[in-house]
This record gives structure tokens, C-alpha cells and sequence, in this order.
């Protein structure tokens, strides 16, 4: 389960943001030359704060604009393996 919130400005620039579908963000956006990730930040909640237990999040700066991302990993997808950094 995913949900991508991309501000208006930012679509303006990228309108091939609107059309992800069930893509992956990063698919479109490692795509653009010039493209750089930001270092990955991980935080890990308590139990008590379930849903989501393990977090990350990183700045992809894209030509013209840059988006923050965030990530949310429920329990049950813990259990398929640490999530993949890039």
C-alpha cells in the first residue's frame, strides 16, 4: 500500500507524475539524469506506536525541483526483510 502527495508546483514541472499508476516513484525519477538522493534517514518507533514501526525518509533532487519522501513500513512487510536503501 502506497500514496504519493506531490505539491501542484512540482507536478507542474513533472506531469509525468500524474500518470505513476502503480509505479514506483523512484522508477520515474532515477530515470532523469541528474537526479541525486539525499541521505536516507531511518527512525524506529516503539511497539506502543504501532502501525508503522520503521520509517525512512530522503530529499530526491530532481532538475527544477526537488521532493521529499517518506516511507512508512507496516509489521507485516518487516517481516519480508530490512527495507532497500538507494
Amino acid at each position: 500500500l502506497f500514496r504519493s502527495v506531490v505539491p501542484p508546483r512540482t507536478l507542474a514541472r513533472w506531469p509525468a507524475l500524474r500518470r505513476l499508476g502503480d509505479r514506483p516513484v523512484g522508477e520515474l525519477v532515477f530515470a532523469v539524469p541528474g537526479t541525486c538522493r539525499q541521505q536516507v534517514e531511518l527512525a524506529v518507533a516503539p511497539a506502543a506506536q504501532a502501525p508503522a514501526r520503521v520509517s525512512r525518509r530522503s530529499v530526491i533532487a530532481l532538475p527544477g525541483c526537488v521532493l521529499l519522501v517518506e516511507e512508512h513500513f507496516l509489521p507485516a512487510a518487516l517481516s519480508l526483510g530490512a527495507p532497500p536503501c538507494h
